[in-house]
């Protein structure tokens, strides 16, 4: 079986030591400018400790021509399906410089979520901060944390989301759901057609993939849109953790939510009812480009 890491968010993170990206065979990367290692365009990478893997790689991200150094005449010698994948010179020199900083300005990313981490923990009863395992580095492409109404005696984490994102947004503090739409019921994945794309099926099993496919067979993703947040606005992540100002600002923020409960208690009555994002008609793919206007 052959492992392949996606850690398109997670540059840098370790488990036991060891980076996330080299426990597979092939580990992918993006560099987009969002990225924790973030160039100044559109830019990806692998890494593997495979040779063969890694010529094959070279061999379809440049239209398919295996590379001989003491065979010039291997050049224009197409040996498998390529494309034109090279990295531009100016994305590859910028990545370069931004490398040579990353263990340093990785670490202030660190330092301030883990200051967000013990200061919710300690004085916020009603949200619940980041869990980091042992032996876990975390690297914080987002900062994801979770409600708890039954701290405040209530019991629709949807709507206490709402109150608390209204009130930080009124603050001047930006949040984010980021993917409030799961991903088994986009698009894509409810074009059934037997043996063509998106997959081939047995259709003696189509029932049991409908239920899969459904909001009671996938609990846990939707408690987690409905119940979490992000903090830092759209494009943020995971930049504004660098600033300690913005952080100490953002704890200024749930400073004033601990003190004001009986307020928030009231906004939250007043909300009379509470949709969850999945359910809308037109659906929120992401909260980055807008609203999906195609059909349901």
């Amino acid at each position: 079986v052959k492992l392949i890491e996606d850690v398109a968010q997670a540059f840098g993170a370790k488990i036991n030591g060891h980076y996330a990206g080299t426990f597979g065979h092939i580990g992918c990367f993006s560099f987009m400018p969002a990225k924790q290692l973030g160039s100044c365009g559109e830019l990806g990478g692998l890494c593997t400790n495979d040779i063969n893997l890694f010529n094959q790689a070279n061999a379809v991200k440049t239209y398919g021509t295996f590379l001989d150094e003491n065979d010039n005449t291997a050049y224009y010698n197409q040996f498998t399906h390529g494309f034109n994948y090279k990295a531009s010179a100016l994305n590859a020199v910028f990545l370069r410089l931004q490398l040579k900083y990353f263990d340093k300005n990785i670490q202030k990313v660190i330092n301030n979520a883990k200051k967000l981490n013990d200061y919710i923990k300690n004085n916020i009863s009603f949200l619940k901060p980041q869990f980091i395992q042992d032996g876990y580095e975390h690297v914080y492409h987002f900062y994801r944390v979770q409600c708890l109404p039954e701290a405040l005696g209530l019991d629709n984490a949807g709507i206490l989301r709402e109150v608390l994102t209204e009130i930080l947004k009124k603050e001047g503090l930006s949040t984010r759901l980021y993917q409030e739409h799961p991903i088994y019921l986009q698009k894509i994945f409810n074009q059934v057609h037997q043996n063509t794309y998106p997959w081939a099926y047995n259709e003696q099993y189509i029932d049991l993939y409908k239920q899969n496919y459904s909001n009671a067979s996938n609990p846990n993703a939707l408690d987690v849109i409905n119940c979490s947040f992000a903090l830092g606005g759209s494009g943020s992540a995971p930049h504004y953790l660098y600033s300690d100002k913005i952080i100490n600002l953002y704890i200024k923020g749930l400073e004033k939510l601990k003190n004001n409960t009986d307020a928030i208690k009231q906004l939250y009555k007043e909300k009379k009812t509470y949709i969850a994002p999945y359910e809308n008609d037109c659906v929120k793919l992401s909260d980055t480009k807008g609203v999906y206007k195609g059909e349901k």
